[in-house]
């Protein structure tokens, strides 16, 4: 029932559209999911320049473990709907060698979390089109990270500087991140508090870095 639901809502949009119509919207979808969805701004920070902490006593910020799950599920899960709701399965790495996850905790409950991979080899870049000759092996990478919708606004500011400060303490030279270019406040955030652009740092032939993707996923 639910196909002929789909067919008759698809020769609806036809008729009501036109074929032409159509047609653009397929190439858009096809474009996004081929070019426009894996278009990112990649950005460093050099472990030789400073970062201050920032301490506000109203906020807990620290490293979580498995023991940590029930409360993560209870204040976080609800809120990760859509296209936050694949982070979920990065919590099943809590414990893993390299794989760290920090929460900031305010009032009782956690309200952001970050992820942070000591090994970028291993790190979700590594599914991205980006170019691998630009890793090095003393790199660390950020993300995914979220801040629950009523809790947003300054409160990455005093995580990240003790991702920051904890990378540099383990050996890491350089921390990574990546935003989508149309997320220019993101940007913006990241350079100033020293992040830089890393240029050329696109992998070359981006659709055919998704077509393996696909492919890989499929088998």
């Amino acid at each position: 029932m639910s196909l002929i639901s789909e067919f008759r809502k698809a020769r609806r949009y036809v008729s009501e559209q036109g074929i032409r119509s159509c047609f653009g919207a397929a190439r858009d979808y096809v474009r996004y999911h081929l070019k426009d969805k894996w278009r990112f701004v990649y950005l460093g920070f050099s472990f030789d320049h400073p970062m201050q902490l920032l301490e506000d006593p109203s906020l807990a910020v620290k490293r979580t473990g498995c023991e940590d799950l029930g409360q993560i599920r209870r204040d976080l899960f609800p809120h990760l709907v859509g296209e936050q709701a694949y982070h979920r399965a990065f919590f099943d790495r809590i414990g893993e060698d390299g794989s760290l996850c920090f929460v900031a905790e305010f009032e009782g409950r956690f309200v952001h979390y970050s992820w942070v991979f000591t090994d970028v080899f291993r790190s979700p870049l590594i599914k991205v089109p980006f170019e691998v000759s630009e890793l090095r092996s003393s790199d660390s990478y950020i993300g995914p990270i979220f801040t629950v919708p009523g809790s947003r606004g300054m409160i990455y500011l005093y995580v990240l500087p003790t991702i920051v400060d904890y990378l540099r303490k383990v050996g890491s030279k350089r921390v990574l991140v990546l935003v989508s270019d149309r997320n220019t406040a993101a940007m913006s955030f990241y350079q100033k508090l020293g992040f830089v652009p890393i240029m050329n740092a696109e992998r070359k032939g981006v659709v055919s870095f998704v077509c393996r993707r696909l492919n890989s996923m499929a088998g």
